[in-house]
């Protein structure tokens, strides 16, 4: 059986001059917003920030986890398929 996700991601409108996407994570229970998946360019790849302190049980943290990965994923192929050297 598949388990209840409390956990939502909403992409936002790009900001001028940015070259890659954010989302916000929210509970689904509330709707109340919980963090953001954002670029951080010092790792070049896609985390989580908080807003606030928060609990969370492992489903949650692997609904982000999965999520994260899922976005890598597709950041590594576009990234790969822009920078092809065409023969």
């Amino acid at each position: 059986m598949a388990r209840e996700s409390y956990i939502g991601f909403q992409l936002m409108d790009r900001e001028p001059g940015k070259k890659t996407d954010k989302w916000v994570v929210y509970s689904t229970y509330t709707g109340e917003p919980l963090g953001e998946i954002v670029w951080y360019s010092a790792w070049r790849r896609y985390v989580y920030q908080t807003e606030k302190p928060l609990v969370m049980d492992a489903g949650c943290l692997e609904d982000i986890a999965e999520f994260l990965n899922a976005k890598m994923d597709k950041w590594r192929n576009s990234y790969s398929n822009n920078n092809k050297v065409m023969g």
